[in-house]
């Protein structure tokens, strides 16, 4: 099967490597993936054929783990142990000393990265050694390993005792009837993902319901363009014996019958709360897996889960809901932004300067019930400034006013590296009314459930801004201005000032990076716990241990939990979102004016003055 396993750095570089082919030369079979690597267009192929070598390889984060195999070999076998053996080193060195159920999963575990697999690689070479026979995958199942192969933190637990260990005691006077001798033992049995003799004081299981969502909502057309849940349900249980677990859904994971569901006890968020309502419900299921140790033959025939679970945490069942179950379901929350551009004179003089300003009001609306919060609500809203006539004024944002915010609920922060206004809420309950979801449209009249955050910008018009910032340049001095479009270690760079105090004309230009974004999308982030979003749930869970018979007792948990990706759940803004409420017509006469006055005055010139050391105090007068 496999010829040799490597684990190469982001530069192709080897790291570690085990061979099971003593005639290869390494370092030529790297070379040549190198040059395969740079001059192959489609790098993402996880499966590259070179000079009768099949080269398959996956990344994680800055490592690349490779394999070879020289004749037709399986292909799929020798990509799916690479992604267990990624899962094994993550268990091990990175997941294994979490305690908690809820901080097992891929967003709070660490990276696996170069320097991690160099500390530990006498603990990676012991895995070669077992899971791999002569290069044929042999065992990859994290829970029958952890039992030979120790970490150095599990050499400590167990030279210390700790009180969480004395929990779990694991008989060694009959190997038959206990726990197995060595890993080849335990492997040919039915039931290879767990060890004979377990034993606890107390017989506990945690079930986790969660689901990802992924949501993308246009708010120009009032249309739900993206809505799919990516949900999973897994376990960690602390259970004795071989216990037979047993749990029943409210749907049907295969034949994906219609079944009606009682509105005032179901965990869904999005039914309506008419009781009249008898209408069937349907899930579909898609990219649905399953765990070994999963019967399919009662799920076919009683649709019911049944399960020998692995001692500590697994995942049970991985699934997809896509737009066609989702297309009815109301979204957790919308958001309604205002981006309105306004001037007005100072002090009310209709010949004074004008004041131009950037208000954004936004809007927040729940529509899930009231018996659920949200929690860990971060929105990330765009900085942008949208004219009718761009270039006419093209207005930027005046970093030397400070912003305002005014906001009844949570805190509001301002992210300049990206352009965003990030509004931070620690919690908030659902919809008091539980209106249902028409056209998509905040409704307006209801403030029981409403929420607004208003910012408050204030405006400048590029040229005025270039002239303040070259006159800052030219003085050396620095405001918030500066540092925001120009930056301190760029400022001298983008200015070519002559030896008689003049400014060489377009020479300066601003940073239109942090100007002119393209990004027209408000993100969030949240978790509502005790909640499904697809309305599935536990219907009855049942611990059965055949050895202990009635004197075994146990005590299930079950946890339900929504949550979003990292900025996977957006609204895309549209033109309905921004305002212009600018004159330009007045400004334009106002400038034509002004235009004819510096003309006329403009036969005198001013001269600017250069930087001497005697004459430091008349600078400053004079600025």
């Amino acid at each position: 099967m496999s010829s040799a396993v490597y684990i190469l750095d982001d530069n192709f570089d080897i790291i570690i490597s085990r061979v099971y082919k003593q005639d290869l030369n390494s370092h030529l079979i790297i070379s040549n993936f190198k040059k395969i690597k740079n001059n192959n267009v489609n790098n993402h192929v996880p499966v590259i054929h070179h000079d009768g070598i099949n080269y398959i390889y996956i990344t994680h984060n800055d490592i690349v783990i490779l394999t070879l195999c020289f004749k037709n070999t399986n292909v799929m076998l020798l990509l799916s142990y690479l992604y267990k053996f990624v899962e094994l080193l993550q268990n091990y060195l990175l997941i294994q000393n979490t305690t908690t159920v809820t901080s097992i999963n891929n967003d709070s575990i660490g990276k696996l990265d170069k320097e991690l697999i160099k500390e530990n690689y006498i603990l990676i070479y012991q895995l070669f050694d077992e899971i791999l026979d002569f290069g044929i995958p042999q065992l990859t199942d994290f829970s029958m390993l952890r039992e030979y192969i120790l970490n150095d933190n599990d050499k400590i637990k167990s030279t210390t005792k700790d009180e969480d260990e004395k929990d779990r005691i694991v008989g060694d006077l009959d190997t038959s009837n206990m726990i197995n001798s060595s890993i080849s033992r335990t492997t040919t049995t039915s039931i290879s993902w767990r060890p004979k003799g377990i034993f606890y004081k107390k017989n506990e299981i945690f079930i986790n319901l969660i689901e990802k969502i992924s949501f993308n909502y246009n708010l120009q057309t009032n249309e739900i363009k993206k809505n799919i849940i990516n949900g999973e349900i897994n376990c960690k249980n602390y259970l004795s014996g071989m216990p037979i677990c047993k749990i029943g859904l409210n749907e049907s994971l295969i034949s994906n019958f219609y079944k009606s569901i009682d509105d005032d006890n179901s965990q869904n968020l999005n039914l309506n709360n008419n009781k009249n309502d008898n209408k069937k419900k349907k899930i579909i299921f898609d990219n649905i897996n399953f765990h070994q140790c999963i019967e399919l033959s009662n799920i076919t025939s009683n649709n019911l889960i049944q399960f020998i679970p692995p001692d500590g945490f697994v995942k049970l069942i991985t699934y997809q809901i896509i737009n066609i179950s989702t297309i009815n379901l109301k979204p957790l929350i919308l958001i309604n932004p205002l981006y309105k551009i306004f001037n007005k004179r100072k002090n009310g003089d209709k010949n004074g300067v004008e004041k131009f300003k950037l208000k954004l009001t936004v809007n927040l609306k729940t529509l899930f019930r009231k018996k659920f919060m949200i929690k860990n609500l971060e929105i990330s809203i765009p900085l942008l400034i949208k004219q009718n006539k761009d270039d006419f004024l093209k207005l930027k944002i005046n970093f030397n006013k400070a912003p305002k915010f005014k906001t009844k609920i949570g805190n509001v922060i301002l992210n300049l590296n990206e352009n965003l206004i990030i509004w931070k809420i620690p919690s908030i309950v659902g919809d008091s009314s539980g209106s249902t979801f028409t056209n998509s449209k905040l409704n307006n009249n209801d403030d029981d459930n409403k929420f607004e955050m208003i910012s408050e910008f204030e405006l400048i018009p590029q040229d005025e801004l270039l002239k303040m910032l070259q006159k800052n340049a030219y003085y050396d001095k620095a405001d918030n201005n500066s540092l925001y479009y120009i930056g301190l270690q760029e400022e001298l760079s983008k200015l070519n000032i002559k030896n008689d105090g003049k400014i060489k004309e377009n020479q300066f230009k601003i940073n239109e990076k942090n100007l002119n974004t393209n990004n027209n999308l408000i993100y969030c982030n949240f978790e509502i716990p005790f909640a499904s979003y697809s309305g599935l749930k536990l219907e009855f869970l049942k611990i059965v241990e055949p050895t202990f018979k009635e004197s075994y007792q146990s005590f299930p948990w079950v946890r339900y939990l929504i949550k979003t990706n990292e900025n996977d759940y957006c609204f895309k803004l549209g033109d309905n979102n921004f305002v212009d409420e600018i004159n330009y017509e007045d400004l334009s006469n106002i400038n034509s004016q002004n235009t004819t006055s510096s003309n006329t005055n403009s036969s005198t010139p001013i001269p600017i003055p250069i930087h001497t050391h005697s004459d430091t105090n008349s600078n400053t007068n004079d600025n």
